[in-house]
């Protein structure tokens, strides 16, 4: 994964957001934008949660759609959301 990620914030509080590129072992890949919030801990990870959505693919993933929500936060964390892959042999 590569990504870039813009981070403003005031005191404990902040938001993100950024970008990301995920590379298939084939060589394929999805570009993803990331956007949240969250407030930084001195005893721990962050409590952060946000969207994401994919922008783009390459590859068998071009034309890829989705999106869906996260959680980091002491307890642990989630990504969840929905995607369609594009259809075989379909070009846009």
């Amino acid at each position: 994964m590569t990504s870039a990620v813009a981070v403003d914030g005031r005191g404990a509080k902040y938001r993100v957001q950024g970008y990301a590129t995920f590379t298939m072992d084939n060589g394929d890949a999805t570009y993803a934008r990331i956007q949240g919030a969250g407030t930084a801990s001195e005893k721990g990870p962050p409590n952060e949660d946000g969207t994401w959505s994919f922008t783009g693919g390459t590859g068998k993933l071009k034309g890829l759609t989705g999106k869906g929500t996260y959680k980091i936060s002491a307890e642990g964390g989630y990504i969840e959301g929905e995607y369609t892959l594009p259809a075989a042999g379909a070009s846009k």
